[in-house]
């Protein structure tokens, strides 16, 4: 798989994550075991098949464009963790979406340019 692959699959899998977190009550507590046992994914980042393919944060792709992930000035994701309600994490998983897509760009710049990613 390619970067920007790895990369497209990840941002479809926070779509699918927004998506049923739509459907339930905003109100309640955001928990990782009902979205794992009823969709299969899960927001941990350490946990995915994108953190898999590249093994080790410091060859992840996105960092460069978003910081780590624990870098909560830069990187939207731990926020999302850290999230009391789902409308609330919501917000944050869009953000991080975004934050996705503009790596994607970045990246696919880079690549088109032959530029090192």
């Amino acid at each position: 798989m390619t970067t920007i692959e790895a990369i497209q699959k990840l941002s479809e899998d926070w779509q699918e994550m927004i998506a049923w977190v739509r459907t339930q009550d905003m109100r309640d507590r955001p928990t990782l075991a009902k979205m794992k046992n009823e969709i299969g994914k899960s927001w941990f980042m350490g946990a995915g098949d994108f953190c898999d393919a590249f093994k080790d944060c410091e060859k992840c792709p996105i960092i460069g464009v978003v910081g780590q992930c624990g870098d909560t000035q830069v990187n939207a994701w731990l926020p999302i963790k850290q999230a009391a309600t789902w409308d609330v994490w919501i917000d944050r998983a869009e953000v991080f979406l975004s934050q996705i897509y503009e790596a994607r760009s970045v990246i696919t710049f880079r690549e088109e340019m032959g530029l090192r990613i």
